[in-house]
């Protein structure tokens, strides 16, 4: 499974979770991910597209899916590459801030 990959745990029963342990940690050494209670958003939104469709999504160097797709990441700079074989890199620089929800779409030029 490559490094910031996505996936969804389905678990039998009722389990409860300490936030708290997931959050400060995992941040210092993964910025990109976040754990949140439900009560308190401190993380941004960010919805991909690109032309054409199903290019790779990586921020600050790490995969985290394919256009489109919609991804949560921690408050700050990031760099954010799309990139799809036989097209130049889309690269953006941005910063975002907690809470913040942002449409990108990555128009992809073909190499020639």
């Amino acid at each position: 499974m490559p490094k910031g990959a996505e996936f969804t745990a389905y678990v039998s029963g009722d389990v409860t979770m300490d936030i708290a342990k997931f959050q400060q940690a995992n941040l210092a050494t993964h910025p990109t991910l976040v754990a949140s209670a439900p009560s308190a958003s401190v993380n941004a939104k960010l919805h991909f597209e690109s032309n054409p469709s199903s290019a790779d999504i990586e921020i600050d160097g790490n995969f985290v899916g394919s256009t489109p797709s919609d991804v949560e990441t921690a408050e700050g700079e990031h760099t954010i590459v799309v990139r799809k074989t036989g097209f130049k890199d889309w690269e953006r620089k941005m910063k975002v801030s907690s809470g913040s929800s942002v449409n990108l779409t990555a128009e992809l030029e073909k190499i020639q």
